[in-house]
């Protein structure tokens, strides 16, 4: 009695008051939405899914039907919420908006991970250091702002909270959740048929697995395990060949089988949901699709392009993008064994079920710090096969083996969506679900041990906690520290709709000037491949609706043929060209000689480029182009540049940004001199307008740039030192023999 008395009295002498955890709460939240601010406004990546999304929604708000005249991959749910947020909720489309937006997502995802964290386990701390984890377990999903994964990522985590939470917390579904998790279902499916799929098969069997055991019962849950058996080789059918596939399949297939039959002849497990929950989820499911296929035929979409769009352009992408699987054959080898020891821990074999939390202990926690480490292949190759040890503690009553078995068939499902591109955000989002499941199975395995007479101390207890949270705040500073130096590395690129994005000082010239001539010379404009921000950045709308990434390699003759006939017609039609993306990509099968793609390579002629991108007119086209300067033969360098500003430009420096190395500066004197159109001195100190069109002089002492192609800018700054201008150098530089060109160089000012 005076031992349980003082247990008692200890944990009611630590508990915390509402108020403080709410606080402490919110406290992390902000922690968090700081952190993700910085990082979603830190970078934009260069391959721009995001100007492509933007591109479809802008248009689709227009009026314009999906599917029959505008061109994406993603299914109608998506535009049905963006219609929510640009015109319900008044959001802009811009760059800037859709990241804020991510960034709430992210927190709702991160929020509602921890709540799964919380329902398995019922731990404050390890509740917190699951929100924390999933936080930067998924700080990729800022390299492709406003995707529709987000959305799927949300209906996913979403259905499996309102499952799991009404399994635990009130020991059945009931109706109305049942129905809410069917409409989830069917929102992720229409956003991404993919993984509306595969989060449909975790669901059906999860909840098949805990009906009353009946013969009806039996012969539907072996139809659909032998079903999901069946999908995953399906799936991939025309790679099986592969040696990572065939490994792959080996991989989920060991894990669904051991999550399969372990517990399965538990007959506690059986009778917590009903037959009518999952004719109410299948009802919730028909209602939802119904209502977004219904919206998005009233605004014009015909049935055929809906079937199109949903089930036919996504099985191209395939056979365009793929990545080997990061699963090897010893991943393969060892999957096996895992189902072996689910059968072995079945039949309640006492020696392993002595060491069992201490197995589910270890390897959770190896799951858990390759979360933590970013660690994503290897997560991805022993997540499934270990899924199953959430079901290894025998203390779980009927709601919670429910629950974790739902858990269990999700982790490992979810990981399919990473096929056919695991890199990136798609195997980010594939390994989510291993983060509650670890932190799980680390908390079974503790209770477990301290059950037993073997058990740790309390004292003990508190200090793993304090290793996990140690490790999630050294983890979470290190990611800290990286998001303030990519930060501070970069500038804001101050376009149109993107003010606070920033991006190295490389792009952010190369946008600035693709932007200023494009808006100079032309009346429309083609991006090889597709980089469909710079439609926002410059105003000028796209020559079509049919426009993505990649399309010299996803767009067929005739859709490319219709980009042609829309564009053919303009006759100051200029190209953003990558020669080096397209090389790779004309050297796909076909590819060189489609429509669109042979035609610009014909008729239009690179002027300059900087940055890796070229800006091409027609041939018979002749233009000065502005905001960028060029070499002299004779030494020095000439500046051409639109209106900038009403503020005069106080200094000038020319830096190679390959080298970091400022090559002249006429803040420091040594022979640099500004001459204006007429030849006349331009005294940087005293300010130089550049409020209207200038082509200044730069001459003196200019050092040779690292390399003949090297990245030189041209910095511009106003009196506050505020920087006006980074114009790009295009074309080569002259011999270093040139008369007016020294050896040396000066040294960076950011040094």
């Amino acid at each position: 009695m005076g031992e349980g008395t003082l247990t008692v009295a200890t944990r009611a002498g630590v508990r915390s008051s509402p108020l403080a955890v709410w606080l402490s709460a919110a406290v992390l939240l902000c922690a968090l939405a700081w952190a993700g601010h910085r990082l979603a406004f830190a970078q934009f990546q260069g391959y721009d899914d995001e100007g492509y999304l933007l591109i479809t929604v802008q248009q689709f708000l227009r009026g314009i039907p999906l599917y029959n005249d505008i061109y994406t991959q993603y299914g109608p749910a998506y535009y049905l919420w963006q219609q929510i947020l640009h015109t319900l909720m008044g959001i802009p489309v811009t760059h800037d908006a859709t990241r804020v937006v991510t960034v709430a997502l992210w927190l709702v995802c991160s929020v509602l991970t921890g709540i799964l964290v919380w329902v398995l386990t019922k731990r404050r701390l390890l509740t917190a250091i699951g929100v924390v984890v999933a936080f930067l377990h998924l700080t990729q999903l800022t390299f492709e702002p406003g995707h529709p994964q987000e959305l799927c990522l949300l209906g996913v985590i979403g259905a499996l909270a309102v499952s799991m939470w009404r399994l635990v917390v009130k020991g059945h579904l009931g109706i109305p959740a049942t129905m809410g998790i069917g409409a989830l279902v069917a929102l992720t499916a229409l956003t991404k048929v993919n993984v509306g799929a595969f989060l449909l098969g975790s669901l059906t069997l999860g909840l098949v697995t805990s009906l009353r055991r009946s013969p009806w019962r039996i012969v539907l849950v072996r139809i659909i395990v032998t079903a999901a058996l069946a999908a995953v080789p399906g799936l991939m059918h025309g790679d099986l060949a592969r040696r990572d596939i065939a490994s792959w399949v080996i991989v989920v297939w060991s894990g669904l089988l051991a999550a399969f039959v372990a517990r399965s002849d538990d007959a506690s497990t059986e009778g917590v949901v009903k037959a009518r929950e999952l004719v109410a989820c299948t009802a919730g499911f028909a209602i939802a699709s119904a209502v977004v296929v219904v919206f998005i035929i009233r605004e014009g979409t015909s049935l055929r392009a809906l079937f199109e769009g949903l089930f036919v352009w996504p099985l191209l992408l395939p056979t365009v993008f793929w990545r080997p699987l990061p699963v090897s054959l010893l991943a393969a080898a060892v999957a096996p064994v895992w189902l072996f020891v689910a059968l072995y821990h079945r039949r309640n074999a006492i020696i392993l079920q002595r060491s069992m939390p201490f197995i589910a202990f270890a390897f959770g926690l190896i799951l858990f710090l390759c979360s933590i480490a970013k660690a994503y292949g290897p997560l991805f190759a022993l997540g499934p096969p270990l899924a199953w040890l959430v079901l290894a503690d025998r203390s779980l009553n009927t709601g919670e083996l429910a629950a974790r078995r739902i858990l269990a068939f999700a982790a490992i499902l979810m990981t399919l969506q990473a096929y056919p591109m695991p890199d990136g955000t798609q195997i980010v989002l594939a390994t989510v679900l291993f983060v509650p499941a670890a932190l799980a199975m680390m908390a079974s395995a503790e209770r477990s041990l301290r059950a037993s007479d073997r058990s740790p101390t309390a004292q003990r207890s508190f200090g793993r906690q304090a290793i996990f949270a140690t490790l999630v705040m050294a983890a979470a500073t290190n990611i800290g520290i990286r998001v303030q130096h990519i930060h501070a590395g970069g500038i804001p690129l101050a376009l149109p709709g993107a003010e606070a994005v920033r991006a190295s000082e490389r792009d952010a010239a190369t946008y600035k000037w693709l932007r200023a001539n494009l808006r100079e010379h032309c009346d429309a404009f083609i991006t090889a491949p597709g980089l469909n921000s710079l439609h926002f950045w410059t105003g000028i709308a796209p020559v079509s609706t049919m426009n993505t990434t990649l399309w010299p390699i996803l767009f067929d003759d005739g859709q490319q043929q219709r980009i042609l006939a829309a564009a053919a017609p303009v006759e100051r039609l200029c190209v953003a060209w990558a020669p080096r993306r397209m090389e790779v990509l004309m050297s796909a099968p076909g590819a060189a000689s489609r429509p669109l793609t042979a035609w610009l390579a014909r008729e239009f002629e690179p002027l300059a480029g900087f940055g890796g991108w070229e800006l091409r007119m027609r041939r018979s086209s002749h233009a000065t182009l502005v905001y960028q300067g060029r070499w002299l033969e004779a030494g020095g360098i000439a500046v051409e540049l639109p209106p900038l500003s009403h503020e005069p430009v106080a200094r000038l420096a020319v830096v190679d940004l390959d080298a970091a190395r400022t090559l002249a500066d006429s803040a420091r004197g040594g022979g640099v001199v500004v001459l204006d159109e007429d030849g006349a001195l331009a005294q940087a100190y005293r300010g130089i307008d550049v409020s209207r069109r200038r082509r200044l002089t730069v001459r003196g002492a200019i050092a040779a740039p690292s390399s003949d192609h090297a990245s030189v800018v041209v910095r511009l700054w106003a009196r506050d030192d505020r920087l006006l201008a980074i114009v790009p150098l295009v074309g080569d530089a002259p011999s270093a023999s040139a008369p007016e060109r020294a050896s040396g160089s000066l040294p960076d000012p950011a040094e």
